[in-house]
């Protein structure tokens, strides 16, 4: 856990002690007000401590992490608005316990509300995000293959459709589909073959073989856009 989110952790607990001495510490009136308070302030202060400390010793990346701050601030101003209801209401016992119930019970009930919603989407962007990268570092493997066998084809002219074929592959739709994922495998063992046939300086096969993964290339991104 790095220092700073162990301080953010440590800060957490501090602050449900000082909460406790300050809740009776205080000569505060114990009406039924005070102790609906005190255990709906509690209850705050524990929803962020549990997610401060989610967010502090779980080990994800810096994305992840930044995708979780929306969550951390909504449970921080859940906090700081039970806090002050809280203490108002135990500082003014004439308000009814009643009518300090349903604001707490909407203040928590909202906030918690919020989180779960909040999450999914912080995930859900998460997702998409591992899945485009995922599709967009195919096509650069691909790439990056036909590059080199551009760079290391002993024919000039070879060299040049494979710089072409290179482009092609560069320039495809980074997207992709369930339904396209035994074409892509085919375009992969393709290029693969290619770079067997170059490696044995059969340079009479190699043209027939760029032509065929340019032609299964095109077909992929046709299909492509066809299931967008």
């Amino acid at each position: 856990m790095k220092r700073k989110q162990f301080y953010l952790l440590a800060a957490s607990v501090v602050f449900l002690i000082v909460f406790h001495v300050i809740a009776f510490a205080f000569p505060f009136e114990r009406t039924r007000g005070f102790w609906i308070e005190y255990v709906c302030s509690a209850l705050a202060i524990i929803l962020f401590l549990g997610v401060t400390a989610a967010f502090c010793i779980r080990e994800t990346p810096m994305k992840s992490k930044f995708l979780d701050w929306p969550v951390l601030y909504v449970s921080y101003v859940l906090l700081i608005v039970q806090l002050c209801v809280g203490f108002v209401v135990m500082a003014l016992p004439m308000i009814p316990y009643w009518a300090a119930l349903i604001v707490s019970a909407l203040i928590l009930g909202g906030g918690a509300i919020l989180i779960l919603t909040v999450k999914p989407s912080a995930d859900e962007i998460e997702r998409v995000g591992e899945s485009v990268s995922s599709k967009v570092n195919y096509i650069q493997r691909i790439y990056t293959k036909t590059d080199v066998m551009a760079k290391n084809a002993g024919d000039k002219a070879l060299s040049g459709e494979l710089k072409k074929l290179a482009e092609d592959i560069r320039f495809s739709d980074p997207m992709s589909n369930g339904e396209l994922y035994e074409m892509e495998c085919e375009i992969e063992r393709e290029v693969d073959k290619l770079g067997e046939i170059l490696a044995r300086a059969d340079y009479g096969a190699a043209p027939e073989k760029i032509r065929e993964i340019r032609q299964v290339l095109q077909e992929r991104n046709i299909k492509c856009k066809m299931l967008k």
